[in-house]
This record gives C-alpha cells, sequence and structure tokens, in this order.
C-alpha cells in the first residue's frame, strides 16, 4: 500500500465481504446492552503505526483539557491543529464508502460525517484521568444533526489489564456494568448514542508515567425528522450520571 492513508481497497474487501457483513449486522443488533461491535485489527497496522507516531507529536498547546467531578481528560481543540496523516485518515473514515458500509452494518439509515470533528478526533487520558459514565449529547449544535453513532478507535500498544482504561457500557437504568473493552491497539469500537447507551471508563487511569490512553473518535449523525421520535425529542448535553 503506496499511499497508507489510501485504505480503500484494503476496507471493502474485508468489511463489504457479505459473509463478514451478515454476520457482524447480526452481532451488531443482538449486542447486550445495546447495539455495538468490538472489531479488532480495524486498519492496515502500519495506517496505525503511523497515526501513533503522528499523535505522539501532536503540540501540548493544542489539547482542550477537560478537568471536572465527571470527566478528566484531553481532547484536541480543532481539526486545523490535527497532524495531517491524521487528518487524512479522520477524513478517510469519514468518506462515503465508510458511511455507506456502517449504514449496511448499524441499519442507521441516512448517515451524515462530522466533518467538522466537534468533540471527535483526538482523546488522550493521562494517568489519574478518567471519563465518568454518562450518555453523549444527542444534537450538535451547529447543524442540529441528531447523534446517531460513535467510532472509537485505540492506539495503544501492550496496554496492560491492571492500568484500567477500559470502556465500560452499562444497561439502562445504571445498575450494571454489562461489558468491559479493553483499549488495546488498533481496537475498534462502534455504537449507537440512541436511547440510553450508558458507557465511560469512571475508574482513574493506573498507568505508568509518559503512558496514556490514546483514541481517534469519530461520530456519525442523521437528520432525523423524518422519525416521530427525533420530532419531539428534546435537545440535551452530555449527561453523567449522578
Amino acid at each position: 500500500m503506496k499511499d497508507l492513508t489510501d485504505f480503500r481497497e484494503w476496507f471493502t474487501e474485508k468489511y463489504y465481504n457479505a459473509e463478514w457483513l451478515n454476520f457482524a449486522k447480526v452481532q451488531y443488533a443482538q449486542a447486550n446492552p445495546f447495539p455495538h461491535i468490538v472489531i479488532d485489527n480495524f486498519l492496515p497496522p502500519e495506517v496505525l503505526d503511523e497515526v501513533l507516531i503522528h499523535f505522539d507529536s501532536y503540540n501540548k498547546d493544542h489539547w482542550h483539557k477537560f478537568d471536572g467531578k465527571h470527566e478528566l481528560k484531553l481532547m484536541s481543540k480543532s481539526e486545523f491543529f490535527i497532524p495531517q496523516f491524521i487528518r487524512h485518515v479522520l477524513h478517510e473514515l469519514n468518506s462515503g464508502y465508510v458511511l455507506n458500509w456502517l449504514e449496511h452494518l448499524t441499519q442507521v439509515p441516512g448517515l451524515i460525517a462530522d466533518t467538522r470533528l466537534y468533540g471527535g478526533g483526538l482523546h488522550n487520558i493521562e494517568r489519574g484521568g478518567k471519563l465518568g459514565v454518562h450518555i453523549d449529547f444527542n444534537i450538535e449544535n451547529h447543524t442540529r444533526m441528531h447523534r446517531q453513532l460513535n467510532l472509537l478507535l485505540y492506539l495503544n500498544k501492550d496496554w496492560q489489564d491492571e492500568w484500567g482504561g477500559h470502556l465500560e457500557l452499562w444497561n439502562a437504568d445504571k445498575t450494571e456494568c454489562v461489558q468491559k473493552i479493553a483499549p488495546i491497539f488498533n481496537r475498534c469500537v462502534l455504537f449507537n448514542t440512541n436511547g440510553k447507551p450508558w458507557h465511560g471508563h469512571p475508574h482513574p487511569l493506573n498507568t505508568p508515567d509518559g503512558v496514556t490512553r490514546k483514541s481517534l473518535a469519530l461520530y456519525y449523525y442523521n437528520i432525523g425528522e423524518e422519525n416521530a421520535y427525533f420530532a419531539s425529542m428534546d435537545s440535551h448535553s452530555t449527561l453523567f450520571e449522578p
């Protein structure tokens, strides 16, 4: 693969395969506690090796820091500051052939990519950081589009379970953590953001000094006005558990 950011053929050969897609559609729809799927070795490893190099060179002045009761994390401030190679990978994951694949896999129609990376992009959590169990904001303020899917792609090589940082998926009434997903290198987690998809990693990260929990985050939307559910929906920001 001469151009590492052009993985169209690799992606379509792997994920447009009817046998894979038909199995994954059922797995996604029936997943507990809400529709989701975990895909390991999501992209060609050499692509994410390069992403990781540029991620580590990201200017520390360009992080937006969340430092509150429920979240202690870093997030890229703007697409403008994201290194070019990573921007190209993010743009590829926002492209039409990926959107078509996501619609087939999740059965969510009319998906629209978040090209402004509102809340998406690079996420980084340092030792002691956390993200409380929460439901994501449901409407993007600028376009008023309805959030439908999260795609999280982890960049953490040689991750140790004792460091924590697992993505936790909770049931609708927040009484039980149903799934814990380790944030290992080249693992993709895709899930619906409709309803009550409580998720997060509420326990402070216990990594060695200098080791952080790195990920790329992409969010997908649709207009949703044809659906009475969306027409009657009240807008809300991120909702954390009490």
